[in-house]
């Protein structure tokens, strides 16, 4: 009886990390056409930024993730300087403890 129930124990405690939301384990996403690339800028301490627009003309600034990855519509791997002004990007973001909105993924739509 006392292994029943401590493999029952163990199986919730196990189970319990399963469905366990990490930080950095979640993302939003935002689909609209990119208005700017800023460059960064180190001497200024700046980071990369994209300006999206997305369907209800809300505008929204990410900075890009050093790590990000980029993909055109065909999910073809490719680097930050392929996306363009007018460009509609889908992109996955995560919003971190400063309230900036920082871009992990990036992927030109048709």
């Amino acid at each position: 009886m006392k292994k029943i129930i401590l493999l029952t124990l163990a199986f919730i405690f196990t189970a319990s990390f399963s469905f366990a939301q990490f930080p950095g384990e979640t993302f939003k996403q935002v689909t609209g056409k990119v208005k700017t690339i800023t460059a960064a800028n180190p001497s200024k301490g700046t980071k990369t930024q994209v300006v999206v627009v997305d369907d209800k003309s809300v505008e929204m600034t990410m900075v890009v993730d050093p790590e990000a990855t980029f993909y055109d519509a065909e999910y073809y791997t490719i680097t930050l300087d392929k996306i363009k002004v007018n460009d509609r990007v889908n992109i996955r973001y995560d919003t971190n403890k400063e309230g900036v909105n920082v871009g992990t993924w990036f992927n030109i739509k048709k």
